[in-house]
């Protein structure tokens, strides 16, 4: 859908309390599981999720249920897009509302998955009658 350099994003959130663990280079030379500056998981589902609100701007009515799973790392000097399945999509009892579970799939430039989510969201149908 789009796509986001991680560092330009990362880096105009300040730590808390100037210190963040995440960007700890000390850590990462002497022996940290991964080699780089690591971004949260919540961090990168967050951006993935700004990627794709214009895409529900106008019809979004509730965020419901989200089941989420981070695949592998992300780390600062990333590129990600995500890919979105629509694998359900239903009319709700009120008129001109339906509920919509997707399967949204944060991928990084070389093809890899960092984070696979699941979402139920209620949104206004387009074109509905009020």
């Amino acid at each position: 859908m789009a796509k986001i350099i991680i560092k330009q994003a990362y880096d105009t959130i300040p730590p808390p309390a100037g210190v963040d663990p995440f960007t700890d280079t000390e850590h990462a030379r002497d022996g940290a599981a991964a080699h780089g500056r690591v971004v949260p998981g919540v961090m990168v589902y967050a951006m993935a999720e700004g990627l794709l609100t214009h895409t529900m701007e106008g019809t979004g009515l509730a965020f419901l249920h989200a089941d989420f799973s981070v695949k592998g790392p992300t780390f600062v000097g990333d590129t990600i897009h995500v890919e979105v399945e629509i694998i359900e999509a239903r009319l709700t009892s009120k008129p001109g509302r339906g509920l919509v579970r997707s399967r949204n799939r944060v991928l990084k430039a070389d093809g890899s998955e960092c984070i696979v989510y699941e979402l139920l969201r209620m949104l206004r149908q387009l074109n509905a009658t009020q």
